[in-house]
């Protein structure tokens, strides 16, 4: 069979190259009483999965939640894993030390937000950077559209924008951020640090020598509320643009 044509044993030709290029891939997804918009961050990574004709292994961390992210997660097919540590690098880390530690094994790894809608082409855009030896690639996110504009925003995407080169940019986030495995594994992964295990994790793999791609084409919509749940992420970002706005 020729082209885009299906077959009895698994979808497309494109889609089976597709999965043999990616191996396994795995999302964490740390949550601390998102049950208002972990539904939506879930189902922005499937539809970016079947996008890609990929199968991804969705785990959900629910770190300290007294709501019902729990169960709106595992009716998402996500895997659950309960800590009790309020930070943000904890959860990330315990989220990872369950996929490495349980079948199927990743090759490829990314962490979002529960706050975070990733787009269509979030998946295959990594893939393009994995193909042509990325170790890690660090994305940029842009504030939801649906959200409440605040006259902090302004602020706060002039700053941002700021930081955007031609080719590449200076940022570092959680919410988009993706990684082989085996680059992980030698990093020792994430840090249990309340805030800023991503930019720590980032930085001690260029110190390894590893090759650092800052997308400019993987961007995320994630949260403008101004009170988030890591002490020093977007939200603290957004109050601190509060204080420049006339």
């Amino acid at each position: 069979m020729t082209g885009g044509g299906t077959s009895s044993r698994g979808g497309t030709s494109r889609e089976r190259d597709t999965a043999r290029e990616w191996g396994t891939c795995t999302v964490v997804v740390p949550t601390h009483d998102e049950e208002r918009l972990i539904g939506d961050t879930l189902e922005s990574l499937a539809a970016a999965a079947a996008h890609a004709g990929i199968a991804v292994r969705l785990i959900v961390v629910a770190d300290s939640c007294t709501d019902d992210t729990e169960a709106i997660a595992a009716r998402h097919g996500a895997e659950v894993v309960t800590v009790a540590a309020l930070s943000v690098g904890a959860a990330r880390r315990a989220g990872f030390i369950h996929a490495l530690r349980t079948r199927p094994r990743p090759d490829w790894c990314a962490t979002t937000d529960a706050d975070t809608v990733v787009p269509l082409d979030w998946f295959v855009r990594q893939e393009a950077h994995r193909l042509r030896g990325a170790d890690v690639v660090s994305g940029t996110i842009t504030l939801r559209a649906d959200d409440e504009p605040h006259r902090s925003h302004g602020a706060w995407r002039t700053q941002y924008e700021q930081r955007l080169g031609v080719a590449s940019h200076t940022h570092v986030h959680g919410a988009n951020l993706s990684f082989t495995a085996s680059a992980y594994r030698m990093l020792d992964g994430f840090r249990t640090l309340a805030s800023g295990e991503d930019a720590d994790l980032v930085r001690r793999a260029e110190d390894a020598g590893l090759s650092v791609v800052w997308a400019l084409d993987v961007r995320v919509e994630t949260s403008a509320r101004l009170t988030g749940r890591a002490p020093a992420g977007v939200a603290a970002d957004l109050r601190a643009a509060l204080e420049v706005v006339p």
